[in-house]
């Protein structure tokens, strides 16, 4: 099936199949004026200048909700990618958006509008950007899903929520490292004076340091690979801004003071480190509101690319049906059937979340044959 996404003065255009075989017109209230169209990409116009990509497809049907699909920092989901394919055929509406600090927004604006205006603090200041765009384009009722990354954006929304894979801390990459610079800025900051300069100079060194190596590799590949003529300097930028999103957050943190029922989509071949925290992120949350978790088999961190039916299945069941209170743990195993998950007994799900929480802090990927059986 194909997919194509228009706009009109007031309305989204969808013609589905290969020639455009049917359409669905749907209206909401966004005036040209909010909405601004480049190069056949969609852009939100926000105060402050500043602009939010996004592709938006309405549900085909009532009972359906849209998917609110947040990016990780290097892959977001796409109408294209399967199992969004599979979503939007079974009736349920999709919206891929970014932050406006993304490369992708960045290109949505005019000359060097908007350059030096940015959001902060700056996950607050993402989820505010995205539930401001569900809102304009009228795509209640949504269930928002992150993935890796932007669970530091999904942490600080409201409503029904899906955390995929998610961040829980930045050092989880390497805790080695990060301990000897938490040491290191545990020494700065005894300086009064320069101590907080000092510390915001080395961490965004290390940013464009970083993210320099990764975005010059990827246009040596691709002159194009953020897009023709896209700056290669904004897009670091863009990046070292999505990093400083990533600093003194915690996932568990948020999941202590969270409100409305949430859900986990985990990959089993995770790092051990990453699992351990995202489970303990999800027990945190079950003290206080409806908690379900689903683990894939033979998943690696990028759930919906490792495991696209399996991801497909964890997201169809949690977006239609109600959390009960409690944690419910379920498994899929996509050698057996990826259609189909496997709910635990409670005796059970408390056995695998406590062996889970233990997991060392390595970034080695986990293996729970173990655990779960071969």
């Amino acid at each position: 099936m194909k997919i194509h996404v228009l706009f009109s003065t007031t309305c989204l255009l969808v013609l589905v199949g290969a020639s455009g075989a049917w359409a669905q017109k749907a209206c909401f209230q966004v005036g040209l004026e909010n909405v601004r169209v480049k190069a056949g990409e969609s852009f939100l116009k926000l105060s402050g200048e500043k602009t939010v990509s996004f592709e938006f497809v309405r549900p085909v049907k009532a009972d359906h909700p849209t998917l609110v699909f947040l990016p990780g920092i290097f892959r977001g989901m796409e109408q294209k990618d399967p199992a969004v394919q599979a979503l939007l055929k079974e009736g349920f509406g999709s919206l891929r958006t970014t932050t406006s600090d993304h490369w992708e927004s960045l290109k949505g604006l005019e000359g060097a509008e908007g350059r030096a205006t940015r959001v902060d603090p700056l996950g607050p200041g993402y989820a505010r950007e995205t539930q401001r765009l569900v809102n304009e384009l009228g795509a209640e009722p949504a269930v928002a899903i992150s993935l890796s990354y932007s669970s530091v954006v999904l942490a600080n929304m409201g409503g029904r929520r899906i955390f995929v894979a998610p961040l829980v801390k930045a050092s989880d990459s390497d805790p080695a490292a990060a301990a000897a610079l938490r040491h290191w800025e545990m020494l700065m900051g005894m300086n009064p004076f320069m101590g907080s300069s000092l510390i915001r100079s080395n961490r965004d060194s290390n940013y464009r340091s970083f993210w320099s190596g990764i975005v010059n590799a990827n246009l040596r590949a691709n002159p194009d690979a953020y897009g023709k003529g896209t700056d290669r300097q904004l897009v670091i930028e863009s990046y070292m801004r999505l990093s400083r999103s990533t600093e003194d957050f915690n996932l568990v943190d948020a999941m202590a003071k969270t409100e409305g029922p949430v859900d986990f989509v985990l990959a089993e071949k995770e790092s051990k480190v990453a699992l351990s925290g995202q489970v303990e992120a999800a027990v945190t949350a079950a003290k206080r509101v409806p908690v379900r978790l689903i683990l894939v088999r033979g998943a690696e961190h990028n759930v919906p690319d490792s495991q696209p039916a399996a991801y497909h299945t964890a997201i169809r069941e949690l977006a239609m049906h109600d959390a009960e209170p409690g944690l419910r743990v379920g498994v899929i195993d996509p050698r057996v059937n990826p259609a189909e998950i496997r709910w635990l007994s409670a005796t059970e799900a408390l056995r695998v979340t406590n062996a889970l929480r233990e997991l060392p802090e390595s970034t080695v990927a986990a293996d729970l044959s173990g655990l779960l059986g071969p």
